[in-house]
């Protein structure tokens, strides 16, 4: 979010994970998140931004229920394994190590002093557990389509 916040860009990529961690973690209407990329994007398109949110949020004419969900620290491992893009944008974890830099929640109390960056006061807590509110959100589905 700082990168589209500070540049008016964010790749395809980082898009889709942004737009899944709001829809199926946090919960927050797609609508909300199209609305708000709208308005920040330079290369905002009506026709791709509200399919991309539409892809997400699993509705539309490619709805794929139980599909799509992103996990950011996964994502993050995969497509920036040195944390080189995190590091860019996010400098309170500059002095993390790329073993925890996708991931700053898991150091170790010696681990975040020598980082610099202490988890709940330099850098947030999560605000979800990611596997668990993945669970609730196939769980939901699940209900949905048995009704």
């Amino acid at each position: 979010m700082r990168q589209l916040n500070q540049t008016g860009w964010m790749h395809n990529r980082v898009r889709m994970v942004v737009a899944s961690f709001l829809i199926k973690d946090l919960r927050i209407d797609w609508q909300s998140g199209e609305r708000y990329f709208m308005q920040h994007l330079l290369d905002a398109d009506v026709a791709a931004n509200n399919g991309n949110w539409q892809w997400c949020a699993s509705t539309g004419t490619d709805a794929m229920r139980g599909y799509r969900i992103f996990n950011p620290a996964l994502q993050s491992k995969k497509f920036d394994p040195d944390g080189a893009y995190i590091h860019r944008y996010v400098p309170e974890l500059a002095g993390v190590s790329a073993k925890r830099i996708h991931e700053p929640h898991l150091m170790t109390a010696d681990e975040q002093e020598r980082a610099k960056c202490r988890i709940g006061t330099d850098y947030p807590s999560p605000v979800v557990n990611h596997q668990l509110v993945r669970q609730e959100y196939l769980t939901l589905g699940k209900q949905e389509a048995t009704r």
